[in-house]
């Protein structure tokens, strides 16, 4: 059976249509063959040495970095606003504070005002009513019809402050009831800033997908997951599925990794990365004489991966040789990449 053939020039990758998959061999990496050639210049095995590609890894660190930059840019950015955001909150917060206290006395003079206007008007009131019946029993009419008639105006005095304290008295009233029913509602949560307001603008989005969107933010932001969304959409539309429709997003939540497929069947998705895992693994001789390599260098790429690293900008062997990194990172620090999406 003929040996698979391993890539290690990007121009041969792009002849190979992109929905076959090919086995790439990273560059940098030594590697052993299993054929045996006969001849007398050579004693065991052939050993293949590959030049590293500098540029395709100096070009995909600064993609990387930049990526990381942008990332820790609009986290910068986010927690700047939500910064802001809380300062003008507790300004507010005090600024209503101290209006609710300047209020506060001014009601308490007020209803003092209104209370002392009562009295004064029921007391005149009183007095003249008073002198009225003094006026009557000395015979006094004249001044006893005077009398009467202040007496009249105190009464329309007592009946006006008493008509002014009950209408102050509701409205304030009304205002403590409202008080405290907005002191019952749940406080506002801020909304995060900037991806939302993205996702909301943006006209291509269906009500759906801007749900869905807004429950992953990181499609939004991670550039690498953001092309592997776009893989995920071709082949949702490659396979008939409308947008917006619960087929459609369970697909691309299971392409996506965020939740598993059906039990039922293995998809071509879990064999293609359990072939690119199996490839990825470390290559050991058993021969005392040969040289072992401290790390994998050949990655079986899918066609979804390949399509991935050209969305991307980046060849094919750079995308190899950085999910070998990946690899030996999540195996070297698995705590950081374990986590539960």
């Amino acid at each position: 059976m003929a040996r698979e053939r391993a890539y290690s020039d990007d121009k041969d990758l792009m002849k190979v249509p992109l929905d076959e998959e090919v086995l790439v061999l990273v560059p940098g990496e030594t590697v052993e063959t299993e054929d045996k050639v006969e001849s007398k210049d050579i004693d065991d095995k052939k050993k293949i040495e590959v030049e590293t590609d500098d540029e395709t890894v100096k070009k995909l660190n600064e993609q990387v970095e930049a990526l990381r930059a942008a990332n820790t840019k609009a986290n910068e950015e986010i927690l700047a606003e939500q910064a802001k955001r809380q300062r003008v909150e507790q300004e507010a917060y005090r600024l209503a504070q101290g209006a609710i206290s300047l209020k506060t006395e001014a009601e308490k003079s007020q209803h003092g005002q209104l209370k002392s206007a009562l009295e004064s008007a029921q007391n005149e009131q009183e007095s003249h009513k008073k002198d009225y019946l003094a006026f009557l029993e000395a015979g006094d009419f004249v001044q006893a019809a005077e009398a009467q008639s202040k007496m009249s105006r105190a009464a329309a005095r007592v009946v006006a402050a008493e008509g002014n304290l009950a209408q102050f008295e509701t409205v304030k009233g009304e205002a403590e009831e409202r008080t405290k029913i907005d002191a019952q509602l749940p406080p506002r949560q801020p909304q995060p800033v900037d991806v939302m307001t993205m996702i909301d603008g943006n006209p291509n989005l269906l009500p759906s997908e801007k749900t869905f969107m807004k429950s992953h933010p990181e499609l939004m932001t991670d550039n690498q997951k953001n092309a592997e969304l776009g893989v995920a959409y071709n082949r949702a539309v490659a396979k008939g599925l409308s947008r917006g429709t619960p087929e459609y997003f369970s697909f691309i939540e299971e392409f996506m990794g965020y939740k598993e497929a059906s039990s039922s069947k293995k998809t071509d998705d879990d064999d293609d990365d359990t072939t690119a895992r199996r490839e990825a693994a470390p290559v050991r001789r058993d021969n005392s004489g040969g040289r072992h390599q401290s790390k994998p260098s050949q990655v079986k790429l899918t066609p979804e991966m390949r399509e991935i690293a050209r969305n991307m900008g980046i060849s094919e062997i750079g995308y190899a040789k950085r999910f070998l990194e990946l690899q030996d990172q999540k195996q070297t620090n698995p705590e950081k990449y374990n986590r539960t999406r």
